[in-house]
């Protein structure tokens, strides 16, 4: 998978965000976010901006070319630099509230809630531009994702299926997969594993023929997190399929691939759209973020549920992408790059319980960046910890490098 590339924004191009009312009279430092900044949240004051207020999520950089998006590099703008770089910045702490400069500009303007934070780099994806892998991380990838779909069906969350997604309600088509996943891996005849694969076959095909009906009719796109579920459960029953050797379920599995595949592409411009359509120049205050969406109030609490969707929805179409390749060159010998977007790859974010544990995560000092690329990851064998990292991220190491370098790299570090 190719590196997204990336533009500094230069320093004359940079917006200047005044402190709010409240903050400058009293001489405090403000964390400058809308609708309110946290210490005027804290002490339920109310809290005002000069005409000068910056929005939101305002774009993170300009084109000359209005028809040409703009990337950010987002190391410059959130103070990351490099990987090796000390990020625990305890000399520019705010006043008793727990947020340093790197929380305080993650919340202030999160990358994840601007559209040029979805750029997905293609440009490694044509015929001409095959890859291929070692067979031990290949092996390694298509196991742990049974594992962690076992980790799915009991603890109700696993490296691609955040906690907070759905809550204790799932909806029907991860209901249908949660059934089929769990008869497929019970313990017993084989009986059991046929049933689960007819189920996986009827299911699968079932998910895909509303979905046209739904698009025959007109109506309006399905929201992002239903259009997230469905593709999550497409992404189970072809896991089951692809890899069990049974001809049926194998050839059920090859002719929904092509979907799989247009429906993780179809979250991202779903994400895209959300962000775009959310967002209101002059009317950043009005905003108000639902239980799982893509918007956030400035608060800790919305951005890290905003996080939370939007983290899902990257590493759900990572995985789709991946275990399509992964078994193309199993059967061929090679598969075509699908290109390369950013995730959070930071050691214990994805799995933080609440807010404040994912913002002391965030902002714990670390060997690697915020975020991350799938191309580049090899970086961290030699300039990395394997505790700085989680499970997704190794996972994706080993994928690249294969198992027994990445073995290596772990022992290493021990």
């Amino acid at each position: 998978m190719s590196v997204h590339v990336v533009r500094k924004i230069s320093d004359d191009t940079q917006i200047k965000r005044p402190a709010c009312v409240a903050c400058s009279k009293a001489k405090r430092r403000c964390t400058k976010q809308a609708p309110a900044c946290h210490r005027c949240r804290t002490k339920r004051i109310r809290c005002d901006y000069p005409l000068s207020r910056v929005l939101l999520s305002p774009p993170l950089a300009t084109s000359s070319n209005p028809d040409e998006p703009a990337l950010v590099d987002l190391g410059a703008v959130y103070g990351l630099g490099d990987a090796t770089e000390d990020s625990d910045a305890t000399s520019d702490q705010i006043a008793g509230d727990g947020i340093d400069r790197i929380g305080a500009k993650f919340l202030e303007s999160p990358w994840f809630l601007s559209a040029s934070g979805w750029e997905i780099d293609k440009a490694c994806a044509n015929p001409n531009d095959n890859i291929t892998y070692i067979d031990s991380g290949l092996d390694f990838f298509v196991d742990q994702l049974r594992l962690w779909l076992d980790q799915w069906t009991t603890d109700n969350h696993c490296p691609f299926i955040h906690a907070r997604l759905y809550g204790d309600e799932l909806p029907c088509p991860l209901q249908h997969a949660y059934a089929a996943w769990l008869t497929y891996r019970s313990p017993g005849a084989i009986k059991k594993r046929r049933i689960a694969l007819q189920m996986g076959i009827d299911w699968s095909r079932n998910t895909v023929e509303e979905q046209s009906i739904y698009d025959g009719l007109g109506k309006e796109s399905i929201n992002t997190l239903h259009h997230l579920c469905r593709t999550q459960a497409l992404i189970v029953f072809q896991l089951m399929g692809l890899f069990d050797g049974d001809i049926r379920a194998r050839a059920q599995a090859e002719d929904t691939s092509r979907t799989v595949l247009k429906w993780a592409d179809g979250l991202i411009q779903s994400a895209v759209a959300d962000i775009t359509a959310h967002h209101h120049p002059g009317r950043s205050d009005q905003i108000i973020p639902g239980p799982m969406s893509l918007r956030s109030d400035g608060s800790l609490d919305s951005t890290w549920k905003a996080w939370a969707l939007s983290e899902s929805i990257r590493r759900t179409w990572i995985v789709a992408n991946l275990l399509e390749a992964a078994f193309l060159i199993q059967k061929q010998g090679y598969a075509v790059c699908p290109g390369s977007i950013g995730f959070t790859g930071k050691s214990g974010m994805w799995d933080a319980p609440s807010p404040h544990a994912w913002l002391k995560s965030l902002q714990a000092k670390s060997t690697t960046n915020l975020v991350v690329f799938c191309k580049g990851l090899e970086k961290l064998l030699t300039n990395g910890k394997p505790a700085d990292v989680d499970e997704f991220t190794q996972a994706l190491l080993t994928y690249g490098k294969g198992r027994e370098m990445v073995v290596d790299w772990m022992a290493s570090q021990v």
